[in-house]
């Protein structure tokens, strides 16, 4: 768990730096592919009605996220997400997103930048715990660090990109549940 710790630290010097250099965007804007025949976009609920807004069942990691939805998110999320961050949510394989995931329903999440070492231990604690899933940490950062930079799409009130999008909500206590080590 030490170099696990240390490893997520490191990453964080990594990701604060990206984060506060104004770098937007890991690649151009990713093309929303619309393979299927119903005109639905990237995998999942392809139908235009209000099912449509709420999460599927993933689809396959393929490695490409304009053309699949390997996590739980909604179709407008997944493609706010993959619009913003192509080239490492494509890296970012099913278990990392499955700590997004974790991390988002256990409230570990930080809204402020002063508070992501608290969400880094929060996460740590909290959805790391299977080595599989550990074998994502750097993926997970690469991805973080570029929803945290300074992005064409990020609306003013978000902290990381595709917030308000994916109706992502902050606890505000990460550091109260989860101080610094």
């Amino acid at each position: 768990m030490e170099t696990l710790n240390r490893l997520f630290l490191a990453g964080l010097v990594t990701m604060v730096g990206f984060a506060s250099s104004g770098c937007s965007s890991d690649s151009s804007p990713a093309s929303t592919k619309n393979d299927s025949p119903d005109g639905g976009g990237a995998g999942g609920s392809t139908s235009t009605s209000p099912e449509a807004s709420t999460p599927s069942t993933p689809d396959a990691f393929n490695g490409d996220c304009s053309t699949a939805r390997w996590g739980h998110q909604t179709k407008e999320c997944w493609d706010c997400l993959c619009g913003a961050c192509p080239d490492s949510l494509n890296k970012c394989n099913g278990d990392c997103v499955g700590i997004i995931e974790c991390a988002e329903s256990n409230h570990v999440l930080a809204d402020k930048t002063s508070d992501i070492s608290c969400e880094v231990t929060g996460t740590t604690v909290t959805c790391l715990k299977d080595t599989a899933v550990q074998a994502q940490a750097q993926a997970l950062i690469t991805f973080d660090t570029c929803l945290l930079s300074t992005h064409p799409d990020k609306l003013p009130n978000d902290f990381r990109t595709c917030d308000t999008v994916c109706n992502v909500t902050y606890s505000g206590d990460v550091c109260t549940k989860f101080p610094n080590m």
